[in-house]
């Protein structure tokens, strides 16, 4: 996956748009990234998603990083998405999977620490 226009639109409500924008990194020339979540809707092209899923099969992950793989999306994309506003209206569909601090520590170590082995080159 790489740079170019706009490969994906993350809605967004507010403190997850600004935990995004505070995540961005970029290195130049060649590298930018940042967080987005995928669950609180995401518009992507049918191609990135292929993109996406072969790039997870090259990178053989584990089971448990292959069930996490939407954390990767904006990630791996090496792309600053668009961001659309959310207002947050709940559309009924039950709890989060990452509430609570078993939630917060699996995502920890799959934004933050995935996120700086794939960046710095040393997952696997």
């Amino acid at each position: 996956m790489g740079g170019g226009s706009a490969l994906s639109v993350h809605l967004q409500p507010p403190d997850e748009m600004l935990s995004s924008q505070l995540r961005e990194i970029a290195i130049p020339p060649s590298i930018e990234a940042t967080f987005a979540w995928l669950g609180y809707g995401t518009m992507i092209e049918r191609a990135s998603a292929s993109t996406f899923l072969s790039l997870l099969e090259k990178l053989q992950l584990s089971k448990e990083e292959l069930e996490m793989a939407d954390n990767y999306f904006t990630i791996l994309s090496n792309h600053i998405p668009e961001r659309w506003f959310d207002p947050g209206i709940p559309l009924g569909g039950g709890v989060a999977f990452t509430v609570g601090t078993a939630g917060e520590e699996r995502n920890n170590h799959h934004i933050v620490g995935d996120f700086r082995s794939f960046v710095f080159g040393s997952h696997y």
